[in-house]
């Protein structure tokens, strides 16, 4: 079914064909996010590039002093992108207030974790121009109680160093 986060990515073809794009993650030592490189098949539809920028962003960062943005079990139910370029995450999260997996989910946690997605979807995906993030299925008022999630994000790319 389109739309739907468990539809595969195409493999790659070999180093030629690979995109160089940029994931956000962060940082341990400081409050900010940290770009790191990510090489993506060239040639998928802007809906399967943001699927697999998603499925690298819930998986523990491989770069030292870098940390997951969400907790362990955080699964991609759905990603949509309409034609005004809103993307719509919509995250299977169990009970993220509760349990944080060892993820820091305070203000500044959240703050990073939004804008990680945000940035990282519209930095790479050129049909994506803002974010709206869901949990299981529904609107929220916020992820684990703190940043707003009732709008859609934009970069913001001044906490990136």
């Amino acid at each position: 079914m389109a739309g739907w986060a468990g539809n595969p990515v195409r493999a790659s073809q070999g180093t030629d064909s690979l995109y160089h794009g940029f994931l956000y993650y962060p940082r341990l030592d400081t409050g900010f996010l940290k770009s790191v490189e990510k090489r993506f098949p060239s040639g998928l539809s802007g809906r399967e590039l943001a699927l697999a920028v998603m499925k690298e962003l819930l998986e523990e960062p491989a770069a030292p002093g870098l940390g997951r943005i969400l907790p362990r079990g955080t699964a991609l139910r759905a990603l949509f992108i309409t034609d005004d370029g809103a993307a719509y995450i919509d995250l299977e999260t169990g009970n993220i207030r509760d349990d944080h997996g060892g993820v820091h989910m305070d203000t500044q946690g959240e703050y990073l974790a939004i804008y990680a997605i945000a940035n990282s979807l519209i930095v790479n995906v050129p049909q994506i121009r803002k974010v709206k993030i869901l949990l299981n299925g529904q609107e929220s008022q916020t992820l684990a109680g703190h940043v707003e999630l009732d709008c859609f994000y934009q970069t913001n790319l001044l906490i990136v160093k």
